[in-house]
């Protein structure tokens, strides 16, 4: 995946996790609130497991197989506000992509801001959201990014899952 960064938007920059985001990303993961419709390991609702998974992303990048877990950092003040990431779909079948934005930001459209320019960043790929049930939020902004609903599924081992999908744009 050839994925140039930063990708900017109005209000967004897309980039790699840099040092300073680790405290946030670490609150982020870490706030029930986060995990409350995921299945997230019990060691990674904690502080050292969220900070070895931000590690395990940061120490990525540079490698043969990068982990795109990204910063969504407020243009004007290089603050985090979020994250984003993406991983393919075991069997080529897509992207799979991830959204969370920070509590107090939640509600203002960066999500969707963000999904959008990972799509146009990105448009040889299709991809796909797999979302919790009772996840309303997470379902509205698959939709309102330009993602289509395609039904309930039940990934292997896993809770059924509303699935949102977006073909490969050329």
């Amino acid at each position: 995946m050839d994925l140039r960064l930063p990708i900017e938007t109005d209000r967004l920059e897309l980039r790699r996790h840099e040092a300073g985001d680790r405290e946030p990303f670490v609150a982020l993961v870490t706030d029930p609130r986060f995990y409350e419709h995921l299945s997230v390991p019990e060691r990674q609702r904690t502080p050292e497991g969220a900070a070895e998974v931000f590690e395990l992303v940061l120490g990525s990048y540079d490698t043969d197989e990068p982990v795109w877990g990204l910063t969504l950092g407020d243009r004007e003040t290089g603050a985090f506000v979020g994250t984003v990431a993406l991983h393919p779909v075991p069997f080529g079948e897509a992207l799979e992509i991830f959204y969370a934005v920070v509590p107090d930001r939640q509600g203002e459209g960066l999500a969707v801001e963000a999904v959008r320019a990972l799509f146009e960043a990105l448009p040889e790929y299709a991809f796909v959201a797999r979302t919790p049930l009772t996840n309303d939020a997470s379902k509205r902004v698959a939709a309102a990014a330009g993602m289509t609903d395609d039904g309930i599924e039940r990934p292997l081992g896993g809770p059924e899952r509303q699935r949102f999908v977006l073909p490969a744009r050329r």
